[in-house]
């Protein structure tokens, strides 16, 4: 017993001390954010959206535990493309669009042709997303961190071309920019803005609810019953998006909680009577 104690207080400590990707709160922003992935992958409906929060109020986090949830399902791995963009990373367009052709493994030759000049680079990305029906074509769901650093961009080209790419009809694109300022829509330009499709979600700080800090707590203090990430999932992760998940804390290898299922047993039934409401 005593060396099961010792494994549960390293998985906990490794637990709390690494970037999780549960969130409590924000339901109905999560269910919003999750139905726009799902009508893309789906149902092969474009869309654009922007999330809006303070620092640290769990725009990354929320984003994180959905793709989580939908990594476990094979009709979204198989028909989805996530591409990653960070306005601290991708400081001109030139960058962006590089890791897009990169990420959506179009770096290489393509019928004997190199990408050369900004223009070719786009005017390629934007013929491939286009080329084909929804039906032979894969969801692509790019989210863009800092999304107010891809604004000062020169003319906003790339975020032009995004918003554009996402009303097409021919190729299933999402369009998902994070970003703390308030005012981010008084940044778009003017023709950048009306190819936006308006919708805003907005993280505010959780109140100081006693019952969501006692759900908190079960939940950060109770050890898993699931053993591992869903195989397809974690193929998804491994070896079709090696780099850009790493910026969203997804973790592939987490510390496996060694105790036996009856230890977790009981332990997730003591912290559970420990958060209990009484009466």
């Amino acid at each position: 017993m005593h060396e099961e104690a010792l494994l549960t207080r390293k998985y906990l400590k490794n637990a709390l001390m690494n970037s999780k990707t549960s969130i409590s709160g924000h339901e109905e922003q999560r269910r919003q954010v999750e139905e726009l992935f799902r009508k893309v992958a789906g149902d092969g409906e474009s869309n654009s959206a922007i999330l809006i929060g303070q620092r640290g109020s769990g725009k990354t986090t929320l984003i994180a535990s959905i793709l989580m949830d939908l990594l476990g399902e094979n009709w979204f791995t198989e028909n989805t493309m996530i591409v990653y963009l960070n306005g601290l990373i991708h400081t001109d367009d030139k960058l962006a669009l590089a890791s897009i052709a990169v990420q959506l493994k179009l770096e290489n030759t393509v019928d004997g042709k190199v990408f050369g000049s900004f223009a070719e680079n786009l005017e390629f990305l934007l013929s491939s997303l286009r080329r084909g029906d929804k039906k032979h074509s894969k969801s692509v769901i790019f989210l863009l961190e800092e999304f107010d650093l891809f604004c000062s961009h020169h003319n906003q080209t790339l975020l032009y071309n995004l918003f554009d790419v996402s009303q097409s009809p021919q190729v299933p694109v999402c369009v998902l920019g994070t970003t703390c300022r308030m005012d981010v829509m008084e940044l778009l330009e003017k023709r950048v803005k009306s190819r936006f499709s308006h919708r805003q979600f907005f993280l505010f700080p959780t109140s100081n609810d006693p019952e969501r800090r006692i759900s908190s707590f079960r939940e950060y203090l109770m050890l898993p019953t699931k053993k591992n990430l869903p195989v397809n999932a974690r193929r998804h992760l491994e070896d079709d998006n090696p780099c850009e998940f790493n910026f969203l804390r997804l973790k592939l290898d987490e510390t496996p909680c060694k105790v036996s299922g009856k230890w977790i047993q009981d332990w997730n039934k003591h912290i559970q009577d420990l958060s209990a409401k009484e009466e």
